[in-house]
């Protein structure tokens, strides 16, 4: 579908003045918008869609995802999922105004996160999925992609456009649909598989890709991409120790063997827990540490004031004499700024 190129930015519609263009995807355009009702205080990002006179397959295609999205968001409110606020059509157009995330998608941010931003990014997106599954719908486009930031840094489940609401226990579909690198090989085979299982393969990948850097199973094309998927070969010992087993129970080429979304949350929630509270002792003692090489420092120098250049200098000595390899990289961690302030 084409870009709403006869959007001229800015543009009001109905309450919402759109202001810049967020991105463009298959579905048409999202753009960053503000409220006349709630004035500078907040933003939203506004999806449209503009629908043409005469519908062929593909623009049908594009209105189910519309109506798909609208339906589950509005039957789901969890703060890992990303709000819908409103909803409507003008004229050609259809509008979602959804929940806007200024910290960007997990994708982008994977190099900057530090390892315990990894595990409670990866422990919102398996609450998420969790309260998703229990509501019986599945979101069947679990990427990296589709996971927002906030400003707290809070991992935010969007696009729902793909999603699927089950009833009773007939979770069985034989839609080929999602993303190739992320699909399950239940999806490739084309025979009636569990969204649900589908959507913990996903999750899989995602945890892979997260801490790898890389894709379990990729190719230079989508035959090889295939093929790798359907052998179900692929590299485990990049995977750090602790999620080694999340990882490849998830990644079970039968469904029913897969790891419950249940037992992946405890196990992250109990992994997060020590992740932080390993770290918040090393700062502690890597704190003390400074304290101790500070006054080293003012009494070799016979001053209190302000460290000079010279006092600088003899402190990273010092901090290099007395901290091992080990905890010298934690010191140069702490003392730098994260590109996120996740929430505790």
């Amino acid at each position: 579908m084409e870009h709403s190129q006869e959007i001229v930015l800015p543009y009001q519609i109905r309450s919402y003045v759109l202001e810049s263009v967020i991105g463009y995807g298959g579905f048409g355009t999202v753009y960053k918008a503000k409220s006349l009702n709630y004035g500078n205080e907040y933003e939203f990002a506004v999806k449209s869609i503009k629908m043409p006179d005469k519908m062929n397959s593909k623009h049908y295609k594009h209105y189910q995802s519309f109506e798909s999205e609208v339906q589950s968001l509005k039957r789901l409110d969890h703060p890992n999922i990303i709000r819908l606020y409103d909803y409507f059509q003008e004229g050609s157009y259809m509008f979602l105004v959804l929940e806007y995330c200024e910290g960007g998608t997990l994708e982008t941010n994977i190099p900057t996160l530090t390892y315990y931003e990894k595990i409670k990014a990866c422990l919102d997106i398996v609450n998420g999925i969790t309260y998703i599954h229990e509501n019986m719908i599945a979101h069947r486009d679990i990427k990296t992609l589709n996971i927002l930031f906030d400003s707290n840094g809070r991992a935010k489940i969007a696009d729902f456009g793909l999603s699927q609401k089950f009833f009773q226990d007939n979770d069985k579909i034989s839609k080929t649909e999602g993303s190739l690198l992320y699909i399950s090989p239940e999806i490739i085979k084309g025979v009636p598989f569990s969204a649900f299982k589908s959507d913990i393969w996903a999750l899989g990948v995602l945890i892979y890709r997260v801490f790898t850097g890389i894709y379990p199973f990729s190719g230079f094309d989508k035959d090889e991409i295939v093929k790798n998927i359907l052998c179900g070969i692929y590299n485990l010992s990049l995977v750090p120790p602790p999620l080694v087993g999340v990882v490849k129970s998830s990644l079970l080429p039968h469904p029913e063997d897969r790891m419950k979304i249940e037992t992946i949350q405890q196990t992250l929630t109990k992994l997060c827990k020590d992740s932080k509270t390993f770290f918040s002792a090393r700062l502690g003692k890597l704190q003390r540490s400074s304290i101790i090489i500070s006054s080293n420092i003012k009494l070799a120098s016979g001053k209190s004031g302000p460290l000079s250049l010279t006092n600088l200098n003899k402190q990273r000595q010092l901090t290099k004499k007395f901290l091992s390899p080990s905890k010298l990289a934690l010191h140069n961690f702490y003392t730098s700024r994260s590109k996120l302030n996740l929430h505790e």
